[in-house]
């Protein structure tokens, strides 16, 4: 961790790290801008290496984790339900709101769901109306993902013999750039198509913003709030 800008109003931070794959690996650089108003902007840069020996990328993003009070989801974005990448079509832009536990989709085999593309800000908050708000910097988009069980649990539950997810214990918050697309046109094609794959030979970058809410917070004046660089 280096410290890259200490001001009055600001200090920006930088994080490294290396994500190991099967004797190739992923470097990470994450900057993280705090201000004065509560705000964190956070811009990451996920760098593979030049082996070209991993496979394209599932998504491309970053991973976070709150209590499982903060069960109520708001978002600016497509829906109401799950979309993805070549899934979205139908999943029309609006501003929408539900718990974190009804965007889980029981699908016959336990897999991922939930989804939200094209997001422009999204919120997660408890009964009192405290919480977290997630929003774009400048005109990129996102993907968020919220729900009340772990990676952990979705896996576990691929067991034929259980088949179960376990629920309830967590709210997990996905903050994507992108996410590949499901594939699966129909029964004797399901690959992905290649222009829905996140291909490891290149770098990706992405930004957004966090900041604390509550029921006071004026959501239009605080999403129009431009941070410097």
């Amino acid at each position: 961790m280096t410290v890259l800008n200490n001001q009055r109003h600001m200090v920006k931070v930088r994080c490294e790290n290396d994500i190991l794959l099967n004797g190739a690996k992923i470097r990470q650089q994450t900057d993280y801008a705090v201000f004065g108003t509560g705000d964190v902007q956070i811009t990451t840069t996920f760098t593979p290496d030049s082996t070209g020996t991993l496979p394209p990328l599932a998504r491309v993003g970053m991973q976070c984790q709150l209590p499982a009070e903060f069960s109520n989801f708001s978002w600016y974005g497509r829906g109401p339900f799950e979309s993805y990448a070549d899934r979205k079509d139908a999943a029309f832009v609006g501003s929408y709101s539900a718990t974190v536990a009804s965007q889980y989709f029981p699908y016959l085999m336990a897999q991922e769901n939930g989804n939200k593309t094209d997001v422009r800000w999204a919120q997660l908050t408890n009964e009192a109306g405290t919480g977290l708000l997630i929003a774009r910097v400048g005109d990129g988009l996102l993907n968020i993902n919220a729900r009340d069980y772990t990676d952990e649990a979705l896996l576990a539950a691929k067991n034929q013999l259980q088949q179960e997810v376990a629920r309830d214990s967590t709210t997990v918050l996905n903050i994507d750039l992108q996410q590949m697309g499901l594939g699966g046109d129909d029964s004797w094609t399901p690959r992905t198509h290649p222009e829905y794959l996140l291909p490891a030979t290149k770098p990706y970058t992405y930004r957004f913003r966090l900041r604390a809410i509550d029921r006071q917070t004026d959501m239009r004046e605080v999403i129009g709030i431009g941070l410097p660089d």
